[in-house]
This record gives C-alpha cells, sequence and structure tokens, in this order.
C-alpha cells in the first residue's frame, strides 16, 4: 500500500493500478490456450488482490474507485476480447461475480460485520463512531442492510448488483 501525504494523508491508487495491469498483462501472455473460466479465476487470485487489498480499512473518493473499477474492467474486456464501448455488467453477473464497486462495499460490510462482534473493547469503539457517520449510514442504507448476518450482507450486494445490470 503507498500513501500519499499533501494537504491531507490519502491512499495512492496509481501504484495499485500499475502492479494489476502488470500482472494481468503476464498471466494474458502466459495463458494463450487457457479457457476464458481459467483466465478470470487467475485474473481473481493473483490481480483483483492488488486493488482490493485492504480496502476496507480505506475510504475512496468516486475517482479512484471509478479508475480501480475500471482496471477490473479492463481486464475482463482482456480476457472476453470484448470492445472498449462494450458494457461488462452483464458479463460479470452470468459469471456471478462483481463490479469493483461492489466488491469495495461488500468487503466494508462484511469487516463491519466483523467488527461488531469482537470483544474486544477498542474495535468496539470504533465500531460505535464509525456507526454515527453519515459514510456508515449511506453504505447501510443503500444495500438495506442491518449486518444481522455475511449471508445477508453477500445476498443483498449481488441483488443490489443484480437490479442494476438489469435496470439498464
Amino acid at each position: 500500500m503507498h500513501f500519499r501525504s499533501d494537504y491531507n494523508l490519502g491512499y495512492d491508487v496509481d501504484y495499485a493500478v500499475r502492479k494489476f495491469y502488470t500482472s494481468a498483462n503476464s498471466i494474458s501472455n502466459h495463458s494463450h490456450f487457457a479457457s476464458e473460466i481459467s483466465k478470470l479465476f487467475l485474473l481473481e487470485t493473483y490481480c483483483l488482490r492488488l486493488i482490493s487489498y485492504r480496502c476496507e480499512a480505506l475510504n475512496y473518493n468516486n475517482k479512484q474507485l471509478n479508475r480501480l473499477n475500471v482496471c477490473r474492467n479492463n481486464a475482463y474486456r482482456k480476457i472476453f476480447r470484448m470492445n472498449v464501448w462494450e458494457l461488462v455488467k452483464e458479463l460479470q453477473l452470468l459469471c456471478e461475480r462483481l463490479d469493483f464497486k461492489h466488491i469495495y462495499n461488500l468487503k466494508k460490510l462484511l469487516f463491519l460485520h466483523k467488527l461488531v462482534r469482537i470483544d474486544n473493547p477498542v474495535p468496539k469503539a470504533c465500531y460505535d463512531m464509525f456507526s454515527h457517520s453519515v459514510e456508515f449510514t449511506l453504505l447501510c442504507y443503500s444495500f438495506y442492510i442491518a449486518l444481522d448476518s455475511a449471508v445477508e450482507i453477500r445476498s443483498k450486494v449481488f441483488s443490489a448488483f443484480h437490479h442494476i445490470v438489469n435496470s439498464r
């Protein structure tokens, strides 16, 4: 993880994006005869973690989140030989995958779900402070989630993605 500091402390996504494209190109160049699903598995196993590492603890702005989403979409386009103007969301839905924005929200919600259940008073205090923030309220409200169970969280995030894809 690379942080940048100027007026505010922030996370530098450029480094993660470069690493992602480097490893995605390497997988693409060394797997000419593999099936698309095999390439997708390799991409998610080795490359996705480069842009999603500890993203639940970071607060990306919209520009950073869109940039990371574009990375993932471009990898799908390369694997499935799609043009730049073709939408990837339908393909992701058919492969039972999420776009990066929903992966980010899912990881954040699952992290909060685990944080609620810890017996340590320090993480509980952190959760209590964060639960009063606007970010927390918007996150839970956008998926209609009460952080009851991890299965429910996954289901609601996938349902929200399914709804976005089908509403186009």
